[in-house]
């Protein structure tokens, strides 16, 4: 099945605008369909960096406990939520983000 087919349910982890209250939480509306799971944080350290084009925030994950971080600074579990969407809302959040030409989507716990 295509991961994008609106049969299709996926679950996906949001932080800063995307999360309810914030500027992009609109973004969850329809077209497509997603349903609020819970609030999450990330169970690996990341560091957050405002990166070209636009000064977005850009989330860079932090190597093993004990290990160097690649960008030589601290990394922290990131705080979000956690939403069921389909392959609708998956595609309409990827547009959105520009993804994979500015954020890459990736498997995380």
């Amino acid at each position: 099945m295509d991961i994008f087919s609106a049969d299709r349910r996926s679950r996906v982890f949001v932080y800063g605008t995307l999360k309810r209250g914030h500027a992009n939480a609109r973004q969850l509306e329809p077209p497509g369909t997603s349903v609020f799971v819970c609030e999450g944080v990330t169970e690996g350290k990341f560091v957050l960096l405002r990166g070209p084009p636009f000064g977005a925030p850009f989330l860079f994950e932090c190597g093993p406990e004990g290990e160097e971080c690649k960008c030589a600074r601290p990394g922290y579990q990131v705080p979000g939520e956690i939403w069921e969407v389909d392959g609708e809302m998956l595609q309409k959040l990827d547009d959105f983000e520009g993804c994979p030409k500015y954020y890459k989507r990736v498997e995380v716990q």
